[in-house]
């Protein structure tokens, strides 16, 4: 991802107090993540659906829980070879080609979560993958709306990061997964 497009996700603004030093430390940071364990958590946690589905907000996912009503999906779909409409119209996805398109997904939830969450290179693994994950799992405007989360974040309060997770309304939709993430978070205190 290119600093760019960054700006055209919405995720930062021309103003944006990162400036250009932060898109160098963005650039080198992005190695950190272990996108490897990443992909595994995500993989746990969304399984394989071959055909189009609606997630539990509504939104048409394939895959390996793949959003294709995200602003991006077009992209990551070209990216992986896929033809997005073709899939929106019932094209099914074989697991290799699903494969493909989440590990585009989940370098772009990489890079997100290094932009929203500042300082997320120098955080433990634990904290990094829970972070990656829901990024992944809510997108960027839904893992916005954890102030709370972000806040303690940011203090490397990791039992208020915890607790703001579980009184969410997103725990309450994935409990499992949210679960688990909890306890990885936890397990960094």
């Amino acid at each position: 991802m290119c600093s760019s497009d960054l700006f055209r996700c919405g995720l930062l603004s021309r103003g944006t107090r990162r400036g250009r030093r932060g898109f160098d430390r963005l650039a080198g940071a992005a190695q950190v993540i272990d996108i490897q364990k990443a992909i595994a958590l995500i993989d746990k946690h969304e399984g394989f659906r071959a055909h189009w589905y609606h997630d539990t907000r509504g939104f048409v996912t394939i895959g390996y829980g793949t959003n294709l009503d995200a602003a991006g999906a077009i992209g990551h779909c070209k990216a992986a070879g896929l033809d997005w409409s073709a899939l929106r119209a019932g094209q099914l996805i074989t697991e290799d080609q699903a494969r493909r398109l989440m590990e585009e997904a989940a370098q772009h939830a990489v890079h997100v979560a290094l932009v929203i969450v500042v300082g997320l290179d120098e955080m433990p693994e634990n904290v990094q993958l829970v972070v990656v994950d829901m990024v992944y799992n809510l997108g960027s405007a839904g893992f916005l709306e954890f102030h709370d989360m972000i806040a303690a974040l940011g203090r490397r309060d990791w039992k208020a990061a915890a607790a703001a997770m579980k009184a969410s309304a997103w725990y309450g939709q994935v409990q499992t997964r949210a679960d688990d993430d909890i306890a990885l978070m936890l397990a960094a205190a």
